[in-house]
């Protein structure tokens, strides 16, 4: 979680996080998801959040997500293959910015860097609150950055 309204990835053990962390998810507008590895993105949480009784005390049903073309296509999937409700879909709004470029939600930038770590479509974010002006690398399930990545961050001026 970056403060309590951006989660980073939507696992299977997001239930737990919330519940080891006393993370209220209900608070949850923004979400950046890495790669559609399953400890990563596990569709039925969307499900569960759009489905009754599960998803209570939402400040926003809608979610704006950042994620990689592929991440988006495995997850539209497994809603489809699921029995997600039309409106689970409908509530999520989708920016999927290439490598190197980014995305605004709400008050957050969030710019998409190639992990290495899967075939296309995994990505890890420097996520810029922009309130604070401050950023934050989340950084996982990559091997070392590419030296292309690495020249990227050193340019960008970005203070992490």
């Amino acid at each position: 979680m970056i403060n309590d309204d951006f989660l980073v990835d939507f696992s299977s053990d997001s239930n737990m996080h919330a519940i080891e962390n006393n993370l209220a998810f209900g608070k949850i507008k923004y979400m950046a998801i890495t790669h559609p590895h399953c400890d990563h993105l596990y569709p039925q949480e969307f499900v569960n959040r759009d489905g009754v009784g599960h998803g209570r005390n939402l400040l926003r049903e809608e979610l704006d997500i950042v994620c990689s073309e592929k991440t988006k296509d495995v997850l539209l999937q497994g809603l489809v293959y699921l029995g997600g409700r039309k409106t689970t879909v409908e509530k999520l709004q989708f920016q999927t910015p290439a490598p190197y470029e980014s995305a605004t939600v709400g008050p957050y930038v969030i710019t998409a860097l190639p992990a290495e770590h899967m075939k296309g479509g995994a990505y890890f974010y420097l996520i810029t609150d922009t309130r604070e002006n401050k950023t934050v690398l989340h950084c996982n399930d990559t091997a070392l950055p590419l030296e292309e990545t690495l020249d990227f961050l050193q340019n960008s001026g970005v203070k992490i």
